[in-house]
């Protein structure tokens, strides 16, 4: 048995308990809750010891920068000049 299926962890989004049980299955719970956007911050500890599991949590993968105004305006001139539209008709809605 390998020293990652002995070990058994606790993970938790924010406050909410996230997932309990062999390390494994705690991953794959971060894994999902990552995936499907989770407010974090996802910490992992494991059980034995209440140490933080930091290979688990670096691995949440960064989010995407927001889309300053600016850059969500020029594409929607950019989307209605595709389309045949004007600017301004984007603007009177």
């Amino acid at each position: 048995m390998s020293d990652a299926a002995a070990k058994f962890a606790t993970a938790f989004d924010g406050e909410r308990l996230l997932a309990s049980g062999p390390l494994i299955d705690v991953a794959m719970a971060l894994k999902a809750a990552t995936a499907a956007g989770a407010e974090g911050p996802l910490l992992a500890f494991d059980d034995a010891t209440g140490a933080v599991i930091d290979s688990i949590c670096a691995a949440r993968a960064p989010r995407s920068p927001p889309v300053s105004p600016l850059r969500l305006a020029r594409r929607q001139t950019s989307r209605a000049a595709a389309a045949g539209r004007s600017s301004a008709s984007l603007r009177a809605k």
